[in-house]
């Protein structure tokens, strides 16, 4: 194994770490697909920023820094303004556009057309 854990190791298509801790570290982060699927299923304004304040909340409780418990916090009074509420619906629709295939990026046209 190597000094970095996160090298790749392209014969076990890991990064380093045994199973034990890969497990580990999916049963750690499992919440966090529970916490994006509420963000994609709930409904616009109020609903969505209270899911998108929870992942963020859950994400910076995996740490233990405390700068980035205090940017989440600050970052959720910023999305309960309505100019929040706006960024969170509008970064979603960009999200769902991007799972679009009709919406993917063209070869051949200039990004922002």
């Amino acid at each position: 194994m190597q000094d970095n854990i996160y090298a790749f190791d392209p014969e076990s298509q890991s990064y380093g770490l045994s199973w034990s801790a890969q497990f580990e570290l999916v049963m750690k982060w499992a919440p966090a697909i529970t916490l994006l699927t509420a963000i994609t299923g709930s409904k616009p304004g109020r609903d969505r920023v209270m899911a998108v304040m929870a992942m963020l909340q859950y994400a910076a409780a995996q740490t233990p820094i405390p700068a980035d418990d205090k940017v989440a916090a600050l970052t959720a009074k910023m999305l309960l303004t309505v100019e929040g509420g706006a960024l969170v619906d509008y970064l979603h629709s960009l999200f769902l556009g991007l799972a679009e295939p009709s919406n993917h990026a063209q070869p051949d046209r200039p990004a922002g057309t």
